[in-house]
């Protein structure tokens, strides 16, 4: 799961990056730590599809971002296997920043 919310992360860092008008070529790296228990939910009503809460928080370093710490929530559907993001929420904050 580590590599989902990073990917959540980047796409977030993207987002900021082209409302504040800045290039997007700058990379960061995120190191991330899910919390709770982050396990599939049956649906039953078929065989393999379920849903997961997810949370986490992640450590920006590098891009538009860098110095960040982010929490975020994000709902995932599974589907035989395949996960789909149903709904995703983040924070990212430093000293004098707040991104959302």
């Amino acid at each position: 799961m580590k590599t989902n919310i990073a990917m959540i992360n980047g796409l977030a860092a993207i987002a900021l990056a082209l409302s504040a008008g800045l290039a997007v070529a700058q990379t960061a790296k995120s190191t991330c730590m899910n919390f709770g228990p982050n396990v599939p939910e049956p649906i039953g009503d078929r065989e393999a599809h379920a849903i997961q809460v997810s949370a986490g928080t992640c450590t920006t370093e590098g891009g538009p971002l860098d110095g960040t710490v982010m929490t975020q929530n994000t709902i995932w559907e599974i589907d035989k296997g395949t996960m789909n993001i149903l709904s995703a929420d983040g924070v990212s904050r430093k000293p004098g920043t707040v991104a959302a």
